[in-house]
């Protein structure tokens, strides 16, 4: 196997074809189902353990203020069932232009092992994983199989830098409800499971060419979706008030 290094240790060529990984159920463990004061569908993911645990989700979905009242949903808390909870938001000045929000947990969820949130060890391109709850599907399936959240399978395709924000594009549709997901990859070097940044929307593309009759064709989603790289919020988990 072949490969270049890039900044940030992501690895930005290989030679070999990528294989689909199997998911660590602590991968699973950390992704919820939420919903804040804007009644948005979405999805979050939490990093760290006890009083250090953070949760993060696409800033478009939270009120943007230092306090939220917001639902949660987890397959391993309260029964499968929403339950209400406030959160803190923290960092709120790092970024602050870009689509995503962490809060403190007032109330840590008991999870798996924790995974780690960084960047070194990713390929460009390399199979990896979006992870998120479909708007207007539940946790509560029949009989004891459990089936979400969905875990959608993609390959990292790309990377820029926009106004200081730091962003992955990824080969698949965002699902409405995917928003505030984790992007999650197994470094190929260690084979340990990491999240890399946190889903925020499709890229549209217009459906037709703009004409002098139509200068602005409706859009469509152009099948790829757009991730804050960790890389962007990392300061913001370092903080303890917003």
């Amino acid at each position: 196997m072949k490969a270049t290094l890039a900044g940030a240790g992501i690895i930005t060529s290989m030679t070999s074809t990528p294989q689909l990984d199997m998911i660590p159920t602590s991968v699973i463990s950390r992704v919820l189902q939420f919903t804040g004061e804007r009644e948005r569908p979405g999805t979050a993911f939490v990093i760290g353990t006890g009083a250090d645990q953070r949760l993060i989700t696409a800033r478009h979905l939270c009120n943007d203020e230092h306090e939220e009242v917001v639902y949660l949903r987890h397959p391993w808390t309260n029964k499968g069932f929403a339950y209400q909870t406030t959160l803190i938001r923290v960092g709120r000045d790092v970024a602050s232009k870009a689509d995503f929000a962490v809060f403190r947990m007032q109330n840590p969820i008991h999870v798996g092992d924790d995974i780690p949130l960084v960047t070194g060890g990713m390929f460009i391109p390399q199979t990896a994983f979006v992870i998120g709850y479909p708007h207007g599907w539940g946790t509560q399936g029949k009989g004891d199989l459990q089936t979400l959240p969905l875990v959608k399978s993609c390959v990292i395709a790309g990377r820029a830098t926009i106004e200081d924000i730091d962003l992955f594009y990824v080969d698949t549709i965002v699902n409405r409800g995917f928003s505030g997901g984790p992007l999650m990859f197994i470094d190929k070097r260690t084979g340990e499971a990491k999240f890399a940044g946190v889903v925020v929307k499709n890229m549209t593309t217009p459906i037709r060419e703009p004409t002098s009759n139509e200068p602005n064709p409706p859009e469509a989603p152009a099948g790829i979706g757009v991730v804050i790289a960790e890389l962007t919020f990392r300061a913001a988990l370092q903080t303890g008030t917003g």
